[in-house]
């Protein structure tokens, strides 16, 4: 009996209709396929349909890269829906994906796992840094974002290592800033963060640019020996730059050294055109000279003032003299004086600027008119000013004459329109220092100024070791420098009080393109830095 039973169930099994809700065959897997998109934020599922008559739902399943956890996204129930979008995916992270068939007995059978790529969420791209050197500014433009899920931008500076955050906006059409404040010869790097719904962070490339950044350098032409650094000045000369040196040779009083004084004429590169070692006294003196500096009239002649300490040969004797010497075209023959005038001692601080065919001329904090003649000079002194005058500039703005004085021991800084230039001191009425605005906060020993074609005024700051930049009305602008021998770094002396004021001492100037060139004294160099 228990023979005929199996027989009966053997030959069931083999030649019968398979009904096992079980059986594989009966509920086949899938085939899936899955696609990236970063723009969208998303990962699109596609399967072939079930063919199983007892189908019930699609299982659709996502394990993340590094874990057991197997999430159900979705299900499915009807047999033609093929396709799940996964929009909750996240950057930098690696998912699997698998579709299961549950047919009506509860049968599951997934397809095969199909990993992805983690997900690529485009950064924005920095499409514009513009720095503007004359409002010490930088405008910053970038692509709107592209991506799913935006929340903001974060707009990141960094300077020297530092890193810091410079604002944040949340409009994502909103796609540019305007740093302000911002320094000379400093390198700013910008990057441009997008923070998403869900806290992802997606940082662009970084852009770097700045301004006033130093082109080149030179040597400065000076003499071995104690020489007077006051007396190291420079001047724009169109498309060169010249430079005075005085160095004053020691000698026993009463049979003083005569003073070398050099006029050095470089290209706007550095090359040096002409080396001139200049003859500034007559036959039968010799002259210690104290303070020299210069100026070319309108027609380019060079006039020179010199205040020094004179001995005479054929008349033995000393006394201290201003002189104002003119030069013709060829430096080496002697110059004409054009004005003298005896004084109780040398003056430490004086200055000479061309307003066309008059000067303005200071002896520590006297000032002066000089009014040219052929061969002679009417002089007119009027009043005092605040402190000792170190430099006197002369310069065009807006086709009106402008003067300007470094007063270094007041820490002052004065310039005005000159309309009558008999009168030109009465014309300071832009006042800038003791505080300013700027980082410094306050000016420190200011030794020299001169103004770019804009009318940006250039001030070497000597006790701070910088160059701060004011607009043409005394607003602060921007400054570059510090103490040292790198790029843009300066050295303008020890600090240490002497005679009449404090060891320091340097010299700049702006050339018709508006480079601007400092001499650095101390680092023997002339600096160049760009507009």
């Amino acid at each position: 009996m228990r023979l005929i039973v199996l027989l009966a169930l053997l030959g069931c099994s083999h030649d019968a209709k398979r009904e096992n809700p079980f059986d594989p065959e009966l509920t086949p897997a899938v085939t899936l396929t899955v696609a990236v998109d970063d723009t969208a934020g998303t990962v699109t599922l596609t399967w072939s349909a079930s063919v199983d008559p007892t189908f019930s739902k699609y299982l659709v399943l996502r394990k993340v890269s590094g874990l057991e956890l197997v999430d159900t996204l979705a299900t499915a129930s009807v047999t033609g829906q093929t396709t799940y979008v996964d929009s909750f995916v996240v950057q930098n992270t690696t998912y699997s994906y698998r579709v299961s068939v549950v047919n009506g007995a509860g049968l599951e059978v997934p397809s095969d796992a199909q990993e992805v790529r983690p997900l690529l969420l485009p950064p924005v791209q920095i499409v514009r840094l513009e720095f503007d050197s004359s409002t010490a500014t930088a405008l910053l433009e970038w692509t709107p974002y592209a991506g799913p899920r935006f929340s903001l931008y974060q707009i990141y500076r960094t300077v020297g290592g530092d890193t810091r955050l410079l604002d944040t906006i949340s409009n994502a059409e909103s796609v540019s800033l305007v740093d302000t404040d911002l320094s000379g010869n400093t390198v700013y790097s910008y990057r441009i963060d997008v923070v998403t719904e869900i806290g992802e962070q997606i940082p662009s490339l970084e852009a770097r640019d700045g301004f006033h950044f130093k082109v080149s350098d030179w040597p400065l032409e000076l003499e071995a020996g104690p020489a007077f650094k006051r007396n190291v000045r420079l001047y724009s000369l169109g498309d060169r730059i010249a430079v005075l040196t005085v160095w004053a040779a020691v000698a026993t009083r009463g049979l003083s050294g005569n003073s070398i004084v050099r006029w050095l004429v470089y290209t706007s590169g550095g090359e040096l055109l002409d080396d001139h070692r200049l003859n500034l006294w007559p036959w039968n003196q010799l002259i210690d000279a104290r303070t020299v500096s210069a100026a070319l009239d309108s027609s380019g002649r060079l006039y020179m003032t010199v205040t020094a300490f004179v001995a005479g040969i054929t008349n033995p004797g000393e006394e201290n003299e201003i002189k104002l010497l003119r030069f013709e075209a060829d430096l080496a023959k002697r110059p004409t004086e054009l004005w003298s005038q005896t004084i109780p001692e040398s003056p430490d601080w004086a200055s000479l600027a061309s307003m066309g065919t008059d000067f303005a001329f200071t002896t520590n904090a006297q000032p002066s008119s000089l009014t040219a003649r052929e061969d002679t000079v009417d002089a007119v002194q009027r009043g005092t000013l605040e402190g000792w005058v170190a430099e006197t500039r002369v310069w065009q703005k807006d086709g009106q004459l402008r003067a300007g004085v470094c007063m270094p021991a007041a820490d002052l800084v004065k310039w005005g329109t000159v309309f009558r230039s008999s009168t030109w001191e009465t014309s300071l009425r832009t006042v800038v220092g003791p505080h300013i605005a700027g980082p410094p906060q306050t000016l420190f020993y200011p030794v020299s100024l001169d103004a770019g074609p804009d009318g940006r005024v250039y001030v070497l700051d000597a006790g701070s070791a910088r160059v701060l930049v004011f607009d043409s009305e005394g607003g602060f602008i921007t400054q570059w420098g510090r103490p040292g021998t790198g790029a843009g770094e300066f050295d303008f002396g020890s600090g240490d009080v002497i005679v009449k004021g404090l060891d320091l001492a340097g010299s700049i100037a702006v050339d018709d393109d508006g480079f601007i060139y400092v001499a650095d004294v101390g680092n023997r160099r002339i600096q160049k830095f760009a507009p």
